[in-house]
């Protein structure tokens, strides 16, 4: 759900339920979700995004590697088939191949993850100016 979906959600069910608490809402903004003044609409999706990115600071990252390797697959075919012939090189009988790349593997989880939380803080206070 987007910020401004879920401001408009809150909007409709603030106004339809705040007579049942006792409360008139203001006249200028107790229209339907279209008629709200820009700078009171505005706000309450600036709210919302605010609240959405706290309930997920950091978005999943299966959807980035899903492109990663679409690209990958574009760009090199036959990429599965060069690893598998990479990790079971005679040349290395060690395995420490196979144990760097999960290291390095590892470390790009966390870096992305990392990069992933800033953006999600980023979008957060773009919208905020």
């Amino acid at each position: 759900m987007d910020a401004e979906t879920l401001a408009q959600i809150f909007h409709e069910t603030y106004e339809r339920l705040a007579p049942e608490h006792g409360y008139e809402t203001r006249k200028e903004s107790a229209k339907p979700w279209e008629e709200v003044p820009a700078n009171n609409k505005s706000l309450m999706v600036a709210v919302c995004g605010e609240i959405l990115a706290r309930l997920q600071p950091v978005r999943p990252m299966v959807p980035h590697l899903a492109i990663a390797m679409q690209y990958v697959v574009e760009k090199v075919p036959d990429f599965d088939k060069q690893l598998k012939a990479f990790l079971a090189d005679q040349a290395d009988p060690t395995g420490l191949r196979i144990d760097n790349l999960r290291m390095q593997a590892q470390f790009l989880k966390r870096n992305f993850e990392v990069i992933d939380g800033l953006l999600a803080s980023m979008e957060v206070r773009d919208r905020d100016e």
